[in-house]
């Protein structure tokens, strides 16, 4: 009798000894099969062939030609269609703007070589869009390298599919999408019809961390500092436009905040080219121009 029941006991065992080895093997093809699909060539033909010969702008110095625009990108908030939020966590739906969200570009020209850079207020956006901005635009820009960069704010739509209302489900808006890839090249565009003859100042400016920068994760590594192109007009001064950069994360609101807002990068950029007002109702000037953070 004790025997059969050992018996027994071996066989249930062994039963579900294989059922978790075929759930396990069944959840590895899924895992699979996922991980090859999400890392797809997702732009299948796409090449760029980039030539600059630096040695040209050196034995011949033409005019340095820029311009600015920028594009509103912020979404239209629809109850029946949330505007899910990146960043933080999921199921973090919009409930209102709070200062809207832009697309600033630039475009570089030293008479040699057009370059165009486009700042979005973004958590982030994929080499695939990269590349739709690229084929969308016209020839008679005459760019020679694009690049879109996000300031990584955790408080715009989620375009990377990543913060939707669930693990599950992603929260990106195709339509959205297509309206910031649009965004891109019309500021592009407007920013290579605004172009004129400029001079360029480059700063870099050492700052303090305390109360600005931190670091939770060990090591404590960043850089502080701030750095800006600064670009003027060739003849009578006045500021056309500047390029910030700064490193500093995007999340000043934290995860509570369901109101969509540029953050620190647009108001900096607004007291950059307006002005901002400080205590006792002092004004200091901005200096002009547009700002790309």
């Amino acid at each position: 009798m004790n025997i059969l029941i050992r018996i027994r006991s071996l066989l249930h065992w062994q039963r579900v000894l294989r059922v978790c080895l075929y759930g396990f093997a069944i959840c590895g093809l899924l895992v699979l099969g996922r991980g090859t699909y999400a890392f797809r060539d997702r732009i299948p033909g796409y090449q760029l062939s980039l030539s600059i010969a630096p040695d040209r702008a050196k034995n011949e110095s033409r005019p340095l030609l820029v311009g600015f625009a920028r594009i509103k990108i912020t979404p239209n908030l629809d109850p029946k269609h949330p505007v899910w939020l990146a960043g933080f966590s999921q199921h973090r739906a919009a409930t209102a703007v709070h200062d809207d969200l832009w697309a600033v570009a630039a475009v570089i020209d030293d008479s040699w070589t057009r370059l165009g850079i486009v700042s979005l207020d973004a958590i982030g956006f994929f080499q695939d869009d990269v590349v739709q901005v690229r084929r969308a635009l016209p020839a008679s820009l005459k760019l020679d390298y694009t690049i879109i960069h996000s300031t990584h704010n955790h408080s715009t739509p989620d375009l990377m599919g990543l913060w939707g209302p669930n693990y599950l489900h992603s929260g990106i808006d195709p339509s959205y999408r297509k309206q910031v890839i649009e965004a891109c090249v019309s500021a592009l565009s407007l920013a290579v019809s605004n172009m004129q003859p400029a001079r360029v100042a480059i700063h870099e400016i050492p700052t303090l961390p305390e109360g600005l920068v931190s670091d939770t994760r060990k090591p404590i590594v960043f850089d502080c500092d701030i750095r800006v192109m600064h670009f003027m007009r060739a003849t009578g001064g006045g500021t056309i436009g500047s390029i910030v950069g700064w490193g500093d994360h995007p999340e000043t609101l934290w995860g509570r905040n369901t109101e969509i807002t540029s953050d620190f990068c647009g108001y900096l950029r607004d007291a950059l080219e307006t002005g901002v007002t400080v205590q006792d109702g002092k004004v200091l000037e901005g200096v002009g121009g547009f700002t790309c953070t």
